[in-house]
């Protein structure tokens, strides 16, 4: 529908134009009626980029309909129908001066007009430490109506329980900026403990000297990098014990493959630099997406689908995912696909079996 809709024009309007040309967010059509514009920004920032001073505005019926000035400006629209029968379309009013680079604007964007699919892997956040909250091992989930993650609770007492038992306390995994560098002082206990976030420290790192040792997993560790430095640090201490599997989390590693999934099955990446989800390449072409600027109209003409990844959550000054979403789809019928990966545990017993949740 959207390819056979497909038209561009020229018009010859009132508005008055001296130097920039204006990109249009929505305008009049003598035959569509009201044409929005949702991938304005990339049309405007694409004329930038070719030196053309461009500004984004809009043109209602009198503009387009109105008495004609000596220099009249011109009016370069493309328009389509979208499936649901909404007038979508890219535009922008130029003076004289810019009337060429303006045409091969419209027309290298008219050309990435398409049917796309948009895929956002949901990546979960991660555990932060709430503000002001008691000090511990493991740090507490910070956002707003979020509730305490059980696994959490669980290894931190777990710890509590291997230091109080005269174990060295192996914490697992790599640092995580919001865990402190001890435990809490309980009473009559010794704390001995010490980070393994790597393989390389498993390897190297001086043991106890009488092999009692226990581990817990550090806040958002892999369970497939916990498991490469559990593999040597067993191989050295026989005798080591910790939490038991079911307590693993497996946010990082669904993170990883909800975004790998995506990846893998989209034509490009955009990377938009804002968040804290994982950096999967997969051998797929990739924008790093700071502003519309660094967004062409070849990279989009031959995809049909596109990942956004890096993307939760957006801070000040970068182009959030909801941003992407809306631009895109300015660009033809638009399908958002949200790539989820959930793992979950649970302890099998067997009748009689006991319950401790030590390994």
């Amino acid at each position: 529908m959207v390819a056979r809709s497909k038209t561009t024009c020229e018009l010859l309007t009132g508005l008055v134009l001296k130097e920039a040309v204006v990109t249009l967010s929505d305008f009049w059509h003598p035959d569509r009626g009201q044409v929005n514009c949702p991938a304005a920004p990339l049309l405007q920032a694409h004329l930038e980029r070719t030196g053309v001073p461009s500004v984004l505005g809009t043109a209602d019926q009198w503009d387009i309909g109105g008495a004609l000035p000596k220099e009249p400006t011109t009016l370069i629209a493309t328009t389509f129908t979208m499936p649901g029968g909404e007038v979508l379309g890219l535009a922008v009013a130029t003076p004289p001066r810019w009337i060429g680079q303006a045409r091969r604007a419209v027309h290298d964007w008219t050309a990435a007009v398409r049917t796309r699919r948009l895929f956002v892997p949901a990546v979960t956040p991660g555990c932060e430490e709430e503000k002001g909250a008691a000090p511990g091992l493991v740090p507490r989930p910070a956002r707003s109506g979020q509730h305490e993650c059980p696994k959490l609770r669980w290894i931190d007492s777990a710890a509590r329980a291997f230091a109080a038992d005269g174990d060295t306390v192996l914490l697992v995994g790599p640092s995580h900026p919001s865990a402190p560098n001890s435990l809490r002082e309980l009473p009559g206990t010794v704390l001995l403990w010490t980070r393994v976030p790597n393989v390389e420290t498993a390897r190297r790192m001086t043991l106890p000297s009488d092999g009692k040792a226990a581990f817990v997993l550090a806040p958002c560790t892999s369970v497939r990098t916990a498991s490469e430095i559990l593999a040597v640090l067993r191989a050295r201490l026989p005798l080591l014990r910790g939490v038991h599997p079911d307590q693993w989390c497996y946010r990082t590693d669904d993170n990883l493959a909800a975004t790998a999934g995506a990846v893998a099955t989209s034509d490009l990446v955009l990377e938009l630099g804002s968040g804290t989800a994982p950096q999967v390449r997969a051998g797929r072409p990739v924008v790093a997406l700071r502003s519309w600027r660094e967004l062409d109209p070849e990279r989009l003409r031959q995809v049909s689908t596109v990942t956004v990844v890096n993307a939760e959550p957006s801070s000040p000054g970068t182009l959030s995912p909801a941003e992407v979403q809306e631009v895109l789809a300015g660009l033809g019928p638009l399908a958002v696909v949200n790539h989820h990966v959930v793992t979950e545990t649970h302890l099998y017993l067997t009748a009689g079996a006991s319950k401790r949740r030590t390994v």
